[in-house]
């Protein structure tokens, strides 16, 4: 489906300026009579407006004698700097501003949103004070900037009167919502703000006033009447209108203020939330600061049957009565190898109930993956082309498309989350929800979240660390009383309490029998009994369904029942009927769930075991595809080496969605039931899975221990191939934890072994690279692609990508780039997210000195804006300490150095030991250059010292990292440049030998290595005169025309050789 772009905007409030559908600047926007021309069609809001008419706003009484044909001038100005479409006629016929869906204007958008504002005040609150935000954003710019001689004009005063208007308008709409929303003290000052430039605004002090009164202060509301009644006579020479004099009546009676539109527990009628009103009062006030704006969660937590559920959907069902959205999502078993699934809930609802036309503007750039998630969303957008990617550049994109989703939808309409029984999605969609809430800054949007006290673990109490944590407790005796008498039998209370000890649902049942006159004698001592004898008077017939159902879980859908019980849903659903007029299901989306929900669990436990187990079978077979209920049902009906291997099944497919913290939780079960069953080849694989679940979380400890019992399993059971597997993944760990001396002797026992893989190939390389070994590291990498089969893509592309930068760090540019041009193509192919970072930012390296400095840029860039799609912060520094290097080299000085300040401080942004470190030092020596050649000497020698400091440290290709500071305190004349030499041969790098030669005076013998390399950047700075000239002649050819200028000019290469 086809969709129009968003428009290009004037903004004429404040200073005149323009942007194009995406915010850029356009212009320059001409200033004079063009701009005062631009202005005034803007103010016809898309009318024609005739020449006599433009004559008269753009001159008094002297308009030349030519004026028409300087109008038509000033239009074809006007369209040359910023558009040719933005206005349309011609003299003849009169001008206009060309509003539709190509321009618009921050004025029209005003009256937009104040009609929005207006519209939905009384109904919709929440989102009225959205778009009044909205609206008062724009206003922030001002009152339009106009020259004296042309703000006296009638269509600009009239203009601002307009502009005025609007703004009372939408101040009465603001504060009239805010006031149904609770939110005095935001009313508050922005009545004061107002009063501070017109005293006498009458509607700004009533606001002020009733503010006042809500949030307790009479003195000062009494005050703001005196002192309004004193401007308005001074001002207006009038009196307090009638509706002032009320207020000030209703203030001096003493009388309480008017209710808030929010309403309180005691108003809903609710028996549930009786014994709840401080609890209710105090997450709708933390609904209220997210509809203000300031993004957080509700966690809700007590006993079963303390009514968490209830008190959440009392607090969904406020918003909703608000004008905000509010989304319940109910949680369920077997959800954790489909990570993400409440959030896709959410996202499937959202963008399923928009209109066709509003959808670009949710979705974004990130249509494709929303239509990837939501299936039904192809049926408005079509099919756009998907590229699937690695698990983890999978999962960056469902986090980013879900981010901007979700805060462009509030934007619009503040949104509450209602997550019921949180605890049963997995860690995935909890790790999400931080995330989400950590990033969306001033968003107005609540997570709601239920979960039993039992099951309050460490990832569902850090989502309340940063909110608030509601613990729901029994009903005091004073309470239940009021619950008995509201239930018209209060002469019981005493025997309710002493039965209940106030537990909610316990209580809520006795009265409900109370109430249909059962004898306290038939009342039996239990919840569960109570509940089990409602489901008896329903009938046998009632009873079987429900108990069958019960072991589906605490919701089922309908066509699961039929499958369970061997029949069509048309047979029983009298019976369905029946138990949902009883109250004992609910439906819920297209789910059926148990009310209470403690019923499920009690029909469960009555069921006979033989029946039991019988159903679990069934639906182990009825769930053959959805892998984690499948071992569920298998596991709980005896069937544990095939429970077993469906618990792995579940792992492995959490572990390709990125979703590593339920991974090992699944690998668990699996690890647990393959021991019961004496599965020691599946027990094998569980802890090599779960170790390489317990890497991707950084638990380094966890994963060597579960590869160190793989590997004693493995001697044990004489298991060949798990042992390879075990060792190489130690090595990997050891690798992934910076423990040198570790990761080389497992990557060398690895690639001893018989059948070593690829990947163990890959590791040795690794590790022979970083200590600069380039001969042993390159014949590893060349074992690697020899012994890769077709299905190894991802091996082949990792190894591809580092040996890649093995070349480029052996100054084998041309090499380097055949090799990492292929690796980027394969990586973009399949979506490996580490090897296309990694070939782009070596592919950037090599391609610049190998003298393509386009080249360079693009690939750089390029990795620039995956890092910022995908909110990666990590290698951010590193690869703006090389951008900086491009552009040095340019001759963009000032931008090398800023980027060098960025990369700086990201890298110390950053917690990631070594890797940090090297980051940092190198972004020091950018820097350190950049001084340098601004002649900030001792500035230089600083940040020198600095670095000088944290080589003493372990570092990943410590060889380079010093060859960079020696190099540079050479420049500086801080070290004689033999040392550069000596360290240069010593770690084989031609580059800096022949650098190390140039800096000593022996320009021919640096000539003849820079030869070596093949640089252009190399031989431009180290060569013969004639041929460092013709080496930067071709540098300079191979640029952009738009390059070239600032690189003849202040490049550094040819600035040092004028």
């Amino acid at each position: 489906m086809s969709t129009s772009p968003p428009p290009s905007t004037v903004f004429v409030l404040g200073g005149l300026r323009v942007t194009d559908a995406q915010g850029h600047p356009l212009g320059p926007v001409p200033a004079g009579r063009a701009g005062i021309l631009l202005r005034r069609l803007v103010a016809g809001g898309g009318a024609v407006v005739e020449t006599d008419a433009l004559m008269d706003a753009l001159w008094d009484d002297d308009a030349p004698a030519t004026a028409d044909r300087v109008i038509a001038s000033l239009v074809s100005r006007v369209r040359r700097a910023i558009g040719s479409d933005v206005i349309t006629g011609s003299v003849s016929t009169g001008y206009r501003f060309n509003a539709g869906r190509t321009w618009t204007s921050d004025l029209a958008q005003l009256e937009e949103l104040t009609k929005s504002a207006q519209a939905r005040a009384a109904l919709s609150p929440a989102v009225t004070v959205t778009a009044a935000r909205r609206a008062f954003a724009l206003l922030a710019g001002g009152n339009p900037q106009l020259p004296p001689a042309f703000a006296q004009h009638s269509w600009a005063e009239e203009q601002q009167r307009h502009v005025d208007a609007l703004t009372r308008r939408l101040n009465r709409a603001r504060w009239d919502a805010e006031a149904r929303l609770g939110m005095w003290s935001d009313i508050a000052s922005q009545a004061e703000a107002v009063l501070r430039h017109i005293p006498h605004d009458e509607l700004a002090g009533c606001a002020l006033m009733d503010a006042y009164w809500h949030l307790g202060d009479r003195v000062a509301a009494l005050r703001v009447y005196e002192e309004l009644r004193l401007q308005l006579g001074n001002e207006l020479d009038v009196e307090p209108s009638p509706q002032s004099d009320a207020l000030f009546s209703a203030i001096v009676s003493g009388a309480e203020p008017g209710p808030v539109s929010v309403p309180g527990p005691a108003a809903t009628g609710t028996s549930e939330l009786i014994g709840r009103a401080e609890d209710f009062t105090s997450i709708v006030g933390r609904w209220h600061d997210a509809a203000a704006g300031h993004a957080g969660s509700v966690v809700i937590t007590g006993t079963p049957g303390s009514g968490r559920s209830s008190l959440a959907q009392a607090l969904a069902d406020n918003a909703d009565g608000s004008g905000a959205r509010a989304i319940r999502v109910d949680c369920f078993e077997g959800e954790r190898s489909s990570p993400l699934q409440p959030l896709v809930t959410v996202l499937s609802r959202i963008l399923l109930s928009t209109a066709p036309e509003d959808l670009p503007a949710l979705l974004g750039s990130w249509t494709d993956t929303a239509v990837e998630l939501v299936p039904d969303l192809r049926d408005v957008v079509g099919t756009p082309d998907y590229q699937r990617a690695s698990p983890e550049i999978e999962h960056r994109r469902v986090l980013n498309t879900m981010r901007h989703v979700l805060a462009t939808a509030a934007e619009e309409q503040p949104l509450l989350l209602f997550f019921d029984d949180l605890h049963l999605a997995g860690t995935a969609t909890v790790e999400a929800l931080q995330w989400l809430l950590h990033s969306f800054g001033e968003v107005p949007l609540l997570v709601v979240a239920t979960v039993p006290s039992d099951r309050l673990d460490a990832e569902l109490g850090s989502l309340a660390d940063s909110s608030l944590l509601v613990e729901l407790g029994s009903l005091t005796e004073s309470e239940v009383a009021q619950l008995a008498a509201q239930a018209r039998v209060p002469d019981e209370a005493a025997f309710v309490w002493e039965l209940t000890q106030g537990r909610l649902m316990f209580v809520v049942e006795v009265l409900a029998a109370l109430r249909r006159g059962e004898d306290r004698s038939d009342i039996p001592g239990t919840l569960r009994s109570m509940v089990l004898n409602r489901v008896r008077r329903s009938g046998r017939g009632v009873e079987d369904l429900l108990q069958s159902a019960s072991v589906i879980g605490t919701a089922f859908e309908l066509e699961t029942l039929e499958r369970l019980v061997g029949r069509p849903a048309v047979d029983f659903m009298p019976a369905v009927q029946q138990a949902m007029a009883a109250g004992l299901l609910a439906s819920r989306n297209d789910l059926f769930v148990f009310s209470p929900p403690i019923l499920g669990q009690t029909l469960y436990d009555n069921l006979p075991g033989p029946i039991r187990v019988l159903r679990h079978r069934q639906l182990a077979e009825i769930f053959s595809a959805r892998p984690e209920l499948r071992a569920l049902h298998q596991e709980r009906s005896g069937l544990t080496p095939a429970a077993a291997r469906s618990w792995y099944e579940a792992a492995v497919l959490a572990r390709r969605s990125f979703a590593n913290a339920d991974a090992v939780r699944l690998f668990s079960s699996a690890l647990d039931c393959a021991r019961k069953a004496a599965d020691q080849e599946l027990e094998g694989l569980a802890l090599i899975g779960r170790g390489a679940a317990h890497e991707e979380l950084g638990q380094f400890d966890l994963a060597t221990d579960d590869h160190q019992e793989a590997e004693s399993l493995a001697v044990a059971t004489g298991q060949h191939s798990l042992r390879a597997t075990a060792v190489e993944r130690l090595g990997w760990t050891a690798y992934y934890r910076r423990d040198v001396e570790e990761a080389v002797a497992r990557a060398e026992e690895a690639s001893r072994m018989p059948g070593a893989g690829p990947s163990a190939w890959n590791l040795l390389g690794r590790t022979k690279h970083w200590a600069g070994d380039f001969d042993a590291a390159y014949r590893a990498y060349e074992r690697a692609l020899d012994g890769l089969g077709d299905e190894e893509e991802a091996v082949r592309v990792s190894v591809l990508s580092c040996l890649g930068a093995l070349l480029a760090h052996a100054d084998r540019y041309g090499e380097a780039i055949d090799v990492l041009d292929e690796a980027v193509g394969a990586a973009h192919r399949i979506g490996a997210f580490h090897p296309l970072l990694r070939g782009l930012f070596f592919a950037g390296l090599a391609r610049a000195n190998a003298g393509d400095l386009s080249g360079a840029l693009t690939a750089l860039q390029t990795k620039a804006a995956i890092l910022e799609r995908y909110d990666v912060s990590f290698y951010r520094a590193r690869t703006n300490t090389s951008l900086a290097w491009v552009w040095r080299e340019l001759g963009e000085p000032t931008r090398a150095h800023d980027l060098s300040e960025l990369a700086l401080e990201q890298s110390r942004e950053v917690d990631a030991g070594s890797l940090q470190i090297e980051q940092e030092l190198h972004a020091l020596c950018s820097l350190a250059d950049s001084e340098r050649l601004d002649g900030q000497l001792d500035r230089a020698a600083e940040r020198l010292e600095v670095a000088s400091e944290l080589i003493e440290h372990w570092l990943p290709f410590k060889w380079r990292a010093d060859l960079r500071i020696r190099e540079v305190r050479s420049r500086l004349r801080l070290e004689d440049p033999e040392a550069l030499l000596e360290a240069a041969r010593a770690a084989g790098s031609v580059k800096y030998q022949a650098l190390a030669l140039h800096l000593q005076g022996r320009g021919e013998d640096a000539a003849v290595l820079a030869r070596q390399t093949g640089s252009l950047l190399l031989l431009g700075e180290v060569g013969a005169p004639d041929e460092a000239r013709d080496a930067l002649r071709r540098l300079e050819a191979r640029l952009p025309r738009q390059l070239r200028p600032n690189f003849s000019q202040a490049g550094r290469l040819p600035a040092g050789r004028g």
